[in-house]
């Protein structure tokens, strides 16, 4: 690669290279909607896209192809770069054209993998390019995981993103995944595991809620999510034919916590689980569960009621209609 002088018909050699100064004028002027400063911004950084293409060399890759899908992620850092962040250009550049790249490579591997998979990835990837659009940087991981999907009254996804605390703070429609725990009595009533919810929590803290609950982050489903939350909350490691699918579960509640305003609308997939558990088996995640403990369903259901006559939550965060609902289900 080092001596080839044409990638798809570019003469690489004589590629013009912006300063700082130039490529800051025409970003500004591309904002704008001057097209014509659109094209000399990608005409005087496609050296940034060979430099980056060359990390991908040994391959066994057509170099063509590369520098194309390459110029893709280079336009998208054109036309999602904030010029009011104290940024050069590169530093947000680089990694867009590596991402695009690496998605190429992803999608045309030989390795193959189901389309969920490579659906979830790609909504994954969408939300991390939005994250960096915004802020100016890569996201970490937990920061990835608190960036979720609103979803619309069916639950499906929107495809669009947003952080966890701003969708709680204006009230935006998301996915969560409830999973209820229950075992039965000799008196031939049943019994729910609840979990005391971590006095560090942002919003109900030491509130006692659903057996395992969590968000769906974007790019994630409701099943895959439900696992997850049991085994990092409870360390019940489970298989999806562990779970059985309820009902899907709208619910929308407000509150204010640390002195702000709290809204959670969210639609939920409601599963059951009703293997053995063991208490002393559980391995609780310290930073979201305080203890668990098992409670009659019918006390549960009479203090939720009481409470939500009340309109003041204060033992627990439970959505009363859900609670009845899973009680029908279980012939109470």
């Amino acid at each position: 690669m080092q001596g080839k002088v044409e990638i798809c018909g570019v003469n690489t050699a004589k590629l013009k290279v912006l300063k700082s100064e130039e490529s800051l004028e025409l970003l500004r002027r591309a904002r704008a909607g001057d097209m014509q400063a659109r094209e000399e911004l990608i005409s005087g950084n496609l050296r940034l896209v060979l430099s980056v293409i060359q990390k991908f060399s040994g391959r066994g890759e057509n170099v063509d192809d590369l520098f194309q899908v390459g110029c893709i992620g280079l336009i998208k850092a054109i036309d999602n770069f904030n010029i009011e962040m104290d940024v050069r250009f590169s530093t947000y550049g680089v990694p867009m054209i590596v991402g695009e790249i690496r998605r190429y490579l992803r999608d045309n591997s030989a390795i193959r993998v189901s389309r969920s998979v490579r659906d979830n990835a790609y909504r994954i990837l969408q939300a991390k390019e939005k994250y960096m659009a915004e802020h100016q940087k890569e996201p970490t991981v937990d920061e990835i995981a608190r960036i979720l999907e609103l979803r619309r009254e069916d639950g499906t996804g929107t495809g669009v993103v947003r952080e966890r605390s701003l969708v709680h703070e204006r009230g935006d429609l998301h996915g969560t995944s409830h999973v209820w725990i229950v075992r039965s009595t000799k008196t031939g009533s049943f019994q729910v595991l609840l979990q005391k919810r971590s006095f560090g929590k942002d919003s109900y803290p030491g509130c006692y809620d659903i057996s395992s609950a969590g968000h769906i982050p974007a790019g994630g489903d409701y099943l895959d999510s439900a696992l997850r939350e049991l085994e990092e909350e409870l360390g019940i490691r489970a298989c999806p034919e562990d779970l059985q699918e309820l009902f899907l579960h709208r619910g929308y509640a407000e509150s204010e916590f640390h002195g702000k305003p709290f809204k959670n609308a969210e639609v939920t997939m409601v599963y059951l689980y009703n293997h053995p558990v063991n208490l002393s088996d559980l391995k609780l995640q310290k930073e979201e569960v305080e203890e668990v403990c098992w409670m009659d369903y019918e006390k549960i259901l009479a203090e939720v009621r009481a409470e939500t006559l009340r309109g003041n939550p204060e033992k627990y965060c439970i959505f009363q209609d859900e609670l009845e609902k899973l009680g029908a289900y279980l012939g109470k």
